[in-house]
């Protein structure tokens, strides 16, 4: 008897669901966590933690707290280390978003908070 042949629908390019505030925020930091292996500074690094356990439900001020964070304090003073492009990248990979452009000037002092609306941005236009 002959195999049969499956005639499954074939893949179709993942499309990346809309973003939310929260959710972009959520993906900067992960990016951040990727490229540089903390959450922040030692004071900071708990309620990141909560934050990202917290997922969409995260509470306005937790949300606040995290997207004021610095750059800077995932770099552990380290302005060196700090490298946009690469950056740019991890983030995109994890919201899988490849034609999302980085901000024209940005650097080691901006915020999470204001790389993830300028993702959110990206996302949803």
């Amino acid at each position: 008897m002959p195999k049969r042949i499956s005639k499954k629908a074939p893949k179709q390019a993942a499309k990346t669901p809309e973003l939310t505030v929260v959710g972009a925020l959520q993906v900067v930091i992960a990016a951040l966590h990727k490229e540089t292996g903390i959450f922040g500074t030692a004071a900071e690094a708990p309620k990141v933690h909560k934050f990202i356990a917290a997922g969409e439900a995260a509470d306005w001020p937790l949300y606040l707290f995290v997207s004021a964070i610095p750059l800077a304090h995932f770099y552990a003073g380290q302005a060196d280390a700090f490298e946009a492009d690469s950056l740019w990248q991890e983030i995109t990979d994890t919201a899988a978003t490849p034609t999302a452009v980085p901000p024209k000037k940005w650097d080691y002092s901006e915020t999470a908070g204001n790389v993830s609306l300028w993702l959110f941005k990206q996302v949803n236009e």
